[in-house]
């Protein structure tokens, strides 16, 4: 990750009949336009299973806060809502040390 960018991440729980929807919803019709915006450098989403569900991580690298504050951004978002149910948390986290390599 580039030291001058951070990291936005976004979480989401779905509800489990609706997982096949919500992946080709996010990997075909939101991430494509979302990496359009302004500020948006990459993307990597995760899965974990675990006793409450199944949770879906997003981590984007973006130039800090104000890339979601772009009409690029709000746009994406009001073009392409999912929709079925999921619950989404957001963090936005900047580097405070070095990468560390081993």
């Amino acid at each position: 990750m580039n030291e001058d960018r951070w990291l936005l991440s976004i979480t989401a729980r779905v509800a489990p009949e609706e997982e096949d929807a919500f992946n080709d919803w996010y990997d075909n019709e939101h991430l494509p336009v979302i990496l359009t915006c302004p500020g948006f450098h990459s993307a990597r989403r995760y899965v974990a299973d675990g006793p409450e569900g199944r949770r879906y991580l997003t981590q984007y690298e973006i130039d800090g806060p104000q890339a979601m504050q772009t009409p690029e951004f709000a746009k994406a978002g009001k073009d392409t809502p999912f929709k079925g149910q999921a619950t989404f948390d957001v963090g936005v986290y900047r580097v405070l040390e070095p990468a560390l390599r081993t």
